[in-house]
C-alpha cells in the first residue's frame, strides 16, 4: 500500500492491479506501463483497502472479476494436498463433473495437470477467456469516446486472431 501511495496510484484515472499466477508470470502485452513493489497484490486485505481508497464520492470502484468453474488455475493451491477446498463443498459449476471428489494428494496432482491444458479448451471453460476481456475493460476503463460498436469490432478482431 505504501508503494501505491508513494507513486500516486490512487490519484490516477485507471489503476490496474495484476495478480500474478503460478510462478509470478504476467503477460506484459496486457499493460502499457507498469511498475511493481516486488510482490504481487493479493485479493484479500490489500484488495479491500485499495477498493476503499479508490472509491470516489457517489461512485464505488469499478471491478470486473471473471472466472470459470472449470478453471484449474483459479482453484490450484498446495492446500489441495491436505484439505478439502470450498469449491468442492459448494454446488458444482455446469462444466464441472458431479463425480469430481477430493482425494488427499490425488486432487492436487489432478488440478496441477489440468493447469497445463487449461488454455486448450473452448471459450468459456478452463482458463480460456477468449475475447471476453474486451467487454470487461470497456465497462471499467473505456478510453475517451469509446462506443459499444468499437467494443464489438475489437471483440471480432480478437476472436478472429484466435481462430
Amino acid at each position: 500500500m505504501a508503494e501505491l501511495r508513494r507513486t500516486g496510484a490512487f490519484e490516477r484515472e485507471v489503476l490496474c492491479l495484476i495478480t500474478a499466477t503460478g510462478p509470478g508470470w504476467v503477460n506484459a502485452r496486457g499493460v502499457d506501463r507498469w511498475s511493481t513493489s516486488g510482490a504481487p497484490p493479493s485479493a484479500s486485505r490489500p484488495f479491500r483497502a485499495i477498493s476503499t481508497s479508490r472509491a470516489r464520492p457517489g461512485a464505488g470502484p469499478r471491478v470486473v472479476y471473471r472466472q470459470y468453474a472449470s478453471d484449474p488455475i483459479t482453484w490450484w493451491s498446495p492446500r489441495l494436498m491436505v484439505s478439502r477446498p470450498d469449491w468442492l463443498r459448494e454446488r458444482r459449476g455446469s462444466d464441472v463433473l458431479p463425480a469430481v471428489h477430493r482425494y488427499p494428494f490425488v486432487t492436487f496432482w489432478q488440478v496441477t495437470a489440468d493447469m497445463a491444458v487449461s488454455n486448450g479448451v473452448p471459450d468459456g471453460h478452463g482458463h480460456d477467456f477468449g475475447a471476453m476481456p474486451v467487454a470487461a475493460w470497456a465497462r471499467i476503463a473505456p478510453p475517451a469516446g469509446w462506443t459499444d460498436a468499437r467494443t464489438a469490432a475489437l471483440t471480432e478482431v480478437i476472436a478472429a486472431e484466435r481462430s
